[in-house]
């Protein structure tokens, strides 16, 4: 197999993922279970960034209210998912997000993405 069958076949695997991922965020939404909804627009996010898929950002922004009303366990992963709206364009939406996540990063009782 070739490098670009190979990675021809990694992209194509991104989408039909990403499009499952759609369907189980408005379905999480739709159920009132704003935590595996955050959990799946976080993730979303941070996966389909690479294939340069960026519906996932507007979930978590959506979603992000939500998350800090919960106080989420995970709430650094939203904040972080959310500051990718400046690659999309909205770097003055994405100020505060990054700065917010890194400072419950060190906090225990938050979750944030591992580093790498």
């Amino acid at each position: 197999m070739s490098v670009e069958t190979s990675g021809e076949t990694a992209v194509a695997r991104v989408r039909n993922d990403y499009l499952g991922m759609t369907f189980h965020d408005r379905w999480a939404t739709d159920q009132a279970d704003p935590a595996a909804a955050i959990a799946i627009a976080a993730h979303t996010t941070i996966i389909a960034n690479g294939s340069q898929q960026y519906e996932p950002v507007g979930w978590a922004e959506e979603l992000l209210p939500a998350a800090v009303a919960a106080n989420l366990a995970h709430l650094p992963r939203p904040y972080t998912a959310a500051s990718n709206c400046t690659v999309i364009g909205r770097p003055r939406t994405a100020s505060g997000t990054p700065t917010l996540a890194v400072g419950l990063q060190s906090d225990p009782g938050y979750q944030p993405f591992n580093n790498g």
